[in-house]
């Protein structure tokens, strides 16, 4: 598929968080300070998950680069947490889909394979919609094309 240039639209968000969404995208933080406590190995896991979760803030505010960027860290990184894998495969998927990359449907399975071994639901639901938005992607860029 052709690359787009600048991401589509972002999915809708589900409607629980669809204002906080709107609330973290208006003011486009540059950071945010997170207090917990647990061991050193547990702060380890935790920023890691945070690092993950600040790739999908990324890519929800169109910043492509540094949402990839955040999740090649975290993948880099965490042979300790799955969970903050699953989110990172699912941004970086989702980055290399709208980008016309081969490799997002590869990204997005392995997210996918990770997500079901956890059964839960909050893992699987944003493999599923990222996998799903990887099928209509050619038809959004189809769409884009003949668009007067």
């Amino acid at each position: 598929p052709t690359p787009l240039t600048h991401s589509p639209p972002a999915p809708a968000a589900p409607t629980a968080f669809a204002p906080i969404s709107a609330a973290v995208r208006s003011r486009r933080p540059r950071f945010a300070v997170v207090a917990a406590r647990g061991t050193s190995d547990n702060a380890g896991i935790y920023a890691q998950y945070l690092l993950a979760m600040r790739s999908w803030l990324r890519l929800e505010q169109d910043d492509w680069d540094g949402a990839a960027e955040d999740a090649r860290t975290v993948l880099r990184r965490s042979e300790q947490s799955g969970i903050s894998q699953i989110q990172a495969l699912v941004s970086l998927g989702l980055i290399q889909g709208r980008r016309g990359d081969a490799e997002a449907r590869a990204t997005l399975e392995r997210a996918w394979q990770m997500a079901v071994g956890t059964g839960d639901l909050i893992r699987l639901a944003p493999c599923a919609v990222a996998r799903a938005e990887l099928v209509f992607l050619p038809h959004r860029l189809q769409q884009k094309r003949s668009a007067p």
